[in-house]
């Protein structure tokens, strides 16, 4: 009866897939958002 080996896992530390994203001040993040939500067609509240 043979044991089954163990599966060696990778480090915690590294990840392979790691997404970069662009740097954006707020003021910039929140014009493009603005401008996504005018496109949809959505008002602004009153």
């Amino acid at each position: 009866m043979s044991l089954n080996k163990r599966k060696k896992r990778k480090p915690v530390g590294k990840m392979t897939n790691k997404k970069e994203y662009p740097k954006l001040t707020l003021d910039q993040a929140l014009d493009m958002v603005i401008a996504g939500k005018s496109a949809e067609g959505l008002r602004e509240k009153l």
